[in-house]
């Protein structure tokens, strides 16, 4: 073979390797639109970097057309991205969706770009599914949103042993939904109940008497773990240095043995 055409042939070899980029690759719009998995996943990200509603409303009608498992959780986080709130109901759609982790990737989008009016109603029912990871999602979403109308499915939840619905009874209900958190202590694992009784600590509103008798059963609780939570809790406590309840907080971690 002459060295030409070794050459020549070297250079047809190279060319099936390295090819020039697809005009789905230099555009991402055109890139959705790809059937190389890839080329999509890279458009979708690119796109959520822009922050524009053409971006937003592109990578929606996409996923409305349906995209395989992957591409739709990173579409969801896109969206996210985005803040692209003309995608609720889309996202609203996908928490019926029939695989758990799109549900929980849909729940936690709706719950950042959703209102409590809208969302709030799906987030209580994402308490019932099986999967205990939903459920966790559900929850969290519950913290950011959830009103009084959410306390009496919280408390059917909790009696199930969500104890994650304690913080979020803590920070709506009245005396009567809180005060029966206080007798959780002791049955419940303390770090299950640490966001409940910061709450409780925390909420003035609830009156001094209801907040001591949650600090009473800390009290008695009396381990190493309750020791540092209260102090670490007594500086962020409403009402400032001279408030009863503050201090009170402040002598019983003094007073806990380590």
């Amino acid at each position: 073979m002459s060295r030409d055409l070794f050459l020549h042939a070297l250079i047809a070899l190279f060319a099936l390797f390295v090819r020039a980029p697809s005009a789905a690759a230099e555009d991402p719009f055109a890139g959705l639109e790809s059937g190389n998995a890839e080329e999509v996943r890279g458009a979708i990200e690119e796109l959520s970097l822009t922050g524009s509603p053409e971006a937003a409303a592109a990578i929606r009608a996409r996923l409305e057309r349906g995209l395989p498992l992957a591409l739709t959780e990173s579409a969801i986080d896109a969206l996210v991205m985005l803040e692209d709130r003309d995608s609720l109901d889309l996202l609203v759609r996908l928490t019926r969706h029939r695989d758990a982790s799109v549900r929980k990737r849909a729940l936690e989008a709706s719950s950042i770009l959703g209102t409590s009016e809208r969302v709030e109603p799906i987030l209580l029912r994402a308490l019932e599914e099986r999967d205990p990871a939903v459920r966790r999602v559900a929850l969290g979403g519950l913290k950011r949103l959830a009103t009084t109308r959410s306390l009496p499915i919280l408390e059917r939840a909790l009696e199930r042993r969500e104890f994650g619905a304690a913080e979020i009874i803590a920070k709506v209900g009245e005396e009567e939904q809180v005060r029966p958190l206080i007798g959780l202590l002791g049955r419940v694992p303390f770090e299950d109940l640490r966001g409940a009784f910061e709450t409780i600590l925390k909420r003035a509103e609830l009156g001094e008497r209801l907040r001591l008798d949650a600090l009473s059963a800390l009290v008695e609780l009396a381990t190493p773990e309750v020791k540092y939570f209260l102090e670490d809790l007594a500086p962020t406590l409403p009402g400032g240095a001279r408030d009863r309840v503050r201090r009170a907080v402040s002598d019983a971690a003094f007073r806990i043995m380590d």
